[in-house]
């Protein structure tokens, strides 16, 4: 592990939780991780503040807030948002300055909760150097949508919408600073 820069790490099966898996220590030059299938950031354990990139395809919205808090030099993230517990509110959203590409998108497994909101993780977030968005419209609104991104003050070029309902002409209007919008729909 002293060597790896890339991680693609997924488990069979959770593992107990009272056993604890620290790679910190081990991996000293990770900057790049792909977390698959039956990931608990409870239980293991990663240097989140070295990855610079980070793919992960099951985590609940509230993982990802917590994972956000400590990777604090990603650049490129890839969240699949499976579901939601409880509300994570932080007093003052934290800032992420180096942030350019981020991706939230509904796993396979949210069938059950296809309108899960993004909501709380959005107001949570302020991502300066944002230059690339992706979210599902029934995840967010485009009032919450328009609230991130000015608080944010990103100089945002490429949004892409899944999802989506409201028409490209409704995005464009209220967006015009971004260069490249693109809508699929339902």
């Amino acid at each position: 592990m002293p060597l790896s820069r890339h991680l693609t790490f997924g488990l069979h099966e959770y593992p107990p939780k009272d056993e604890k898996v620290n790679l910190c220590g081990r991996a000293p030059r990770l900057e790049d991780v792909v977390l698959t299938t039956n990931f608990a950031k409870s239980v293991i354990d990663l240097p989140w503040h070295q990855l610079t990139h980070l793919c992960a395809h099951f985590l609940y919205i509230e993982e990802c807030i917590e994972i956000l808090r400590e990777a604090v030099n990603l650049v490129h993230c890839d969240f699949g948002i499976c579901g939601s517990e409880d509300s994570i509110l932080l007093s003052t959203p934290p800032v992420y300055p180096h942030l350019t590409h981020l991706i939230l998108r509904l796993t396979g497994a949210t069938f059950y909760c296809p309108n899960l909101s993004l909501s709380p993780l959005f107001e949570n977030l302020t991502m300066p150097a944002l230059l690339s968005l992706r979210v599902y419209e029934p995840g967010i609104s485009l009032p919450s949508l328009e609230a991130f991104l000015s608080r944010s003050c990103c100089s945002l070029e490429r949004l892409r919408i899944d999802k989506a309902t409201e028409p490209e002409s409704t995005y464009r209007e209220v967006f015009p600073f971004v260069n490249t919008i693109i809508i699929t729909e339902l």
